[in-house]
């Protein structure tokens, strides 16, 4: 499978859908001006990764891929994200 990239979804009880979906494409626009340099990249069984990112999060258990997606579940306060500026939140998703 060519491997077709990256994004990010924000699982927080805290956020309804238009937060979600804000983050969801400012992450997503920030990942792919990144991936743009990557090479291209073949998988037996995945074409993409989703990572999905909830406030107290445990990374305890092994995730199936399903049509070729591979959700990971990462801590991550989605909130925080919300307070940083443009040149911040590209900061941070660089690292």
């Amino acid at each position: 499978m060519l491997f077709r990239g990256f994004n990010f979804q924000d699982r927080s009880s805290q956020h309804h859908k238009p937060k979600q979906s804000q983050f969801y494409v400012e992450t997503n626009c920030i990942v792919y001006l990144f991936e743009q340099f990557l090479p291209k990249l073949h998988f037996n069984d995945v074409s993409s990764v989703q990572f999905e990112c909830y406030p107290n999060a445990e990374l305890a258990y092994q995730p199936v891929i399903m049509d070729g997606l591979l959700p990971v579940t990462i801590p991550y306060n989605v909130s925080d994200f919300y307070d940083l500026s443009d040149l911040e939140k590209k900061k941070r998703h660089l690292t």
